[in-house]
Formats: C-alpha cells, structure tokens, sequence
C-alpha cells in the first residue's frame, strides 16, 4: 500500500512599513526575504503595505517582480493591523 504525504498550504499575513522611518535597503532586504520563502516553501503570503494607512493588499504564492513601495508617509500601523486580523 502506497502512502500519500500532503502538504498543507502555510497562509501569512504580514504588514510591509512603508513609512519614512524606514530605509528602502531594508525594505529590499525584507522583500528579498518574502521571495525567498515563496520559492521554497508551499506558501501564500498576503502583503499589507501600510504607512498611516493601508496602501495595498495582495497575496502571492509565488516570487514577485520588484515591488512598488507606495507613499513614505507617517506611521500608524492600526488599520493595517485591523485589516491583518480580518484576513
């Protein structure tokens, strides 16, 4: 009798700070990082880039090409939070 090994898909949420306190090589760092774990593992990663406010939301399960990092502004991570716990 064969055996069968499933995988299970592993679902992320992570918020991306894309405030001004942040320096874009950590921002390219942390991007580097979210491919590297696309391309190895069975996994969907929903990314929230957030400032003052949510600027976008996108899952992948898959490497992305370069990101856009939208707006530089001001922090204040609680609607990006709030929209992480929904999802």
């Amino acid at each position: 009798m064969k055996g069968r090994i499933r995988f299970r898909l592993l679902r992320l949420v992570t918020v991306i700070d894309t405030s001004g306190s942040l320096d874009l090589s950590s921002l390219e760092s942390f991007c580097s990082q979210i491919n590297s774990l696309l391309s190895t593992r069975r996994v969907e990663i929903t990314l929230i880039q957030a400032d003052d406010r949510v600027r976008t939301q996108k899952t992948y399960r898959h490497p992305f090409p370069k990101m856009k990092i939208l707006s530089r502004g001001l922090t204040d991570f609680r609607p990006a939070l709030r929209l992480a716990e929904e999802t």
